[in-house]
């Protein structure tokens, strides 16, 4: 995991990437079938686990040792997606966390809340009221194109 949060630029100082974290262990294990041995449940921000904010605090203190064979195939697959989020969606001022926010909330919303919402953009909205709704229905249609959705 530690290799991954480099290669996507991981500054442990910034909250903003306390967030990216989730969102990265979320879609790397949810989307891309990384086995990280994680549990996501809906918390302020969307998905969360407390087994990766286990696992952020040992990578700050230095004691993070990956003890579990990483799949290579999801992981470069993750970081091609990220690679594409940076492409097409990152503009100034809407960094990777504002995006992976974004993309981790919807792809949870759609896949792993029963019953499932109607309307995904109006929900993940009315649930983080500081998003932007026509950044919502963008991703959302970036999602589909990539095939996440």
């Amino acid at each position: 995991m530690s290799r991954v949060l480099g290669e996507i630029g991981f500054n442990s100082s910034m909250f903003s990437n306390k967030l990216v974290i989730q969102k990265a262990a979320y879609m790397l294990q949810e989307v891309f079938g990384v086995k990280l041995g994680a549990k996501f449940f809906w918390y302020s921000y969307g998905p969360y686990s407390y087994e990766v904010a286990r696992d952020y605090k040992l990578i700050i203190e230095g004691r993070y040792m990956e003890y579990v064979s990483m799949d290579e195939e999801g992981i470069r697959r993750f970081l091609y997606f990220v690679k594409k989020i940076g492409d097409e969606l990152v503009v100034e001022g809407k960094g990777l966390d504002y995006w992976l926010e974004i993309i981790a909330s919807l792809h949870m919303l759609s896949k792993k809340v029963y019953p499932p919402p109607e309307d995904v953009v109006r929900e993940l909205v009315k649930r983080k009221p500081y998003l932007d709704e026509s950044d919502v229905k963008r991703t959302l249609e970036f999602m589909r194109r990539e095939g996440i959705l």
